[in-house]
């Protein structure tokens, strides 16, 4: 069953590269993680618990977070069949 790429949200070039968005729902992933780093971390800066480890834990968090969506929403699935027939 072939997919079209009109119903992904990011593309993959190559395996285990970065996604890069291809329509709008893409970038505004990219712009919810973004937004929600920095609104997070100056949260946490603001009451006093910005330490280090708190700031890596929510930056990893939200990273996660967009590397399910993206493998999810993209041709990451279909492209690792293509490579397990090769």
């Amino acid at each position: 069953m072939g997919t079209s790429l009109k119903k992904h949200w990011f593309k993959f070039e190559a395996f285990l590269q970065i996604p890069k968005p291809i329509c709008w729902q893409g970038w505004a992933c990219y712009a919810i993680t973004i937004l929600t780093i920095i609104i997070i971390g100056r949260f946490l800066i603001m009451i006093g618990k910005g330490s280090t480890p708190h700031i890596v834990l929510v930056i990893v968090t939200c990273m996660t977070y967009l590397m399910a969506v993206a493998i999810t929403k993209s041709n990451f699935i279909e492209m690792g069949l293509s490579l397990k027939q090769i």
